[in-house]
């Protein structure tokens, strides 16, 4: 079996809370940034598309990624990334520098989206990118939706033998093909999964990692999953999976309508700190208060072996 060059792990995102007049809650976010290492996160990146990356500007990157760093710095078994969003391919590296500068040595990056980039445009940012940091390992974020290109398992073996510092992918809505592509493929990358796919995943092969999307509303629940997965415990990984469709028809049933995907996360959260704001930084919006206790209120009832583990 080929050595990954990334450890298998609970992947997690981290929040960010925001003040009425638009500053950085430095209490709540390192409080989340807590409750997530002390709840089995083995990685935990800020800036996804989770953590606000595409909208956070330069003095908040900072200062998010200084408070981050600090904070998980008393969880030396938690490695910290940072994910990095911008339509300039010079901007992600210099956000590169000002986190390496503050301790970074895990970054997770994504296409610049303006415009849909070809195969060779998307393997020479990756080429260029990781190359200029090689002392750094790198994860990228395979999302087709926001980024407009999708890369392949094969396109990730072809970049491997070129690339030694990438390290991971995150790859969101897996066919069946592409997760035996995976299995099957010699790949040293660490391949992450959402909640369906690791399931499935698990089944032919264990070492896939879990990014774990709703870890903050249940996370006993998530690294019970997690280690199923790992033990190859499929009486518990299907059960554990049947319970997923009712958590997400209560989501869409008591809040309705389409949201950037840091109002879900922050609404997840509100399960662990009641007191986490829901505020996105314009032009986005999160939930309501109503939205938020109502769906909290419906999991609980739907789901209430998830909340006595």
């Amino acid at each position: 079996m080929t050595e990954k060059r990334f450890p298998r792990c609970l992947l997690c995102a981290a929040c960010i809370p925001w003040t009425e007049s638009g500053t950085l809650d430095v209490a709540l976010f390192r409080q989340g940034v807590r409750l997530l290492c002390e709840n089995g996160a083995g990685s935990i990146y800020l800036f996804g598309t989770a953590g606000e990356g595409y909208a956070v500007n330069r003095e908040q990157y900072v200062q998010i990624v200084t408070e981050f760093m600090e904070e998980i710095k008393q969880f030396p078994q938690v490695i910290p990334m940072v994910g990095v969003i911008s339509l300039s391919q010079s901007e992600i590296m210099e956000r590169i520098r000002l986190a390496a500068a503050l301790g970074v040595r895990d970054f997770q990056i994504s296409f610049p989206s303006w415009g849909a980039l070809s195969d060779t445009e998307a393997f020479a940012f990756l080429k260029t990118v990781c190359g200029t940091f090689p002392h750094y390992r790198f994860m990228h974020y395979n999302n087709a939706l926001r980024s407009k290109k999708r890369l392949s398992p094969k396109d990730y073996l072809a970049l491997t033998k070129e690339i030694p510092n990438l390290v991971a992918v995150k790859f969101i809505a897996p066919s069946f093909g592409e997760i035996q592509d995976f299995a099957r493929l010699e790949l040293p990358l660490r391949v992450f999964f959402l909640e369906y796919a690791y399931g499935f995943g698990s089944m032919v092969d264990s070492q896939f990692g879990f990014l774990a999307s709703i870890t903050n509303a249940a996370p006993a629940v998530m690294r019970a999953y997690y280690e199923a997965g790992q033990n190859k415990d499929w009486d518990t990984i299907s059960q554990i999976h049947k319970d997923f469709p009712l958590f997400y028809d209560s989501l869409f049933t008591q809040c309705p309508g389409s949201k950037i995907d840091a109002a879900y996360d922050k609404l997840y959260l509100q399960f662990l700190i009641p007191s986490f704001p829901s505020r996105i930084l314009p032009p986005y919006e999160g939930f309501s208060h109503e939205e938020v206790e109502r769906f909290k209120s419906d999991v609980r009832e739907k789901l209430p072996h998830w909340f006595t583990r």
